[in-house]
């Protein structure tokens, strides 16, 4: 596991759906706060890019959820504040639809692209858990010199690392019959 995927687990671990919500309605908030004063030095497509960079921090370290809420929130913030007339949802020139279409769908596209990361990243990480699982058993079998010790690092496996039920079979001094040599029941 690097540590990009470590931090990853570790930020959206963090929050509940609700939490995250509430963290990206603050986040277009305050984007809108830092925006509203630059209104004045920036054009409006440049304040479009503050939002979708929002939306794109918002996804990356929230989910998908809190990151679509951050799609609409920004198309409705930008509409409100940024396009005239201000402060209403009427709005005079129609290429700002546009605006708004193309701000949406990159912010959902990105919400997407940003969760199919980080399932990605999860599922890397726990398959690199389970390689260095498997390495370290076979480490251990192969260090085993009797059928006893095979049985129980066999058993501490699947306990601890499948965490499912076991039961080994071995033959008996007459190899006629199989009988159990160790059953786990948890």
């Amino acid at each position: 596991m690097n540590s990009q995927e470590g931090l990853l687990d570790q930020a959206t671990d963090k929050f509940n759906r609700w939490q995250s919500l509430a963290l990206s309605l603050l986040a277009c908030a305050t984007t809108t706060l830092i925006a509203t004063p630059l209104l004045d030095y920036l054009d409006l497509a440049n304040i479009v890019m503050l939002f979708l960079l929002t939306v794109f921090l918002v996804a990356v370290s929230l989910g998908r959820q809190a990151a679509i809420l951050a799609s609409v929130l920004s198309v409705v913030l930008f509409d409100i504040f940024f396009v005239p007339p201000r402060f209403s949802l009427a709005v005079n020139d129609i290429q700002y639809l546009v605006t708004f279409a193309v701000m949406l769908a990159t912010g959902l596209i990105t919400a997407h692209l940003a969760a199919g990361l980080r399932q990605q990243a999860r599922e890397s990480h726990y398959r690199a858990k389970r390689t260095q699982a498997l390495y370290q058993v076979a480490h251990q079998l192969a260090g085993a010199l009797t059928v006893s010790q095979v049985v129980e690092i066999t058993h501490r496996f699947i306990t601890n690392e499948l965490k499912a039920q076991s039961a080994i079979l071995l033959p008996d001094e007459n190899e006629q019959q199989l009988v159990a040599a160790i059953q786990s029941l948890t």
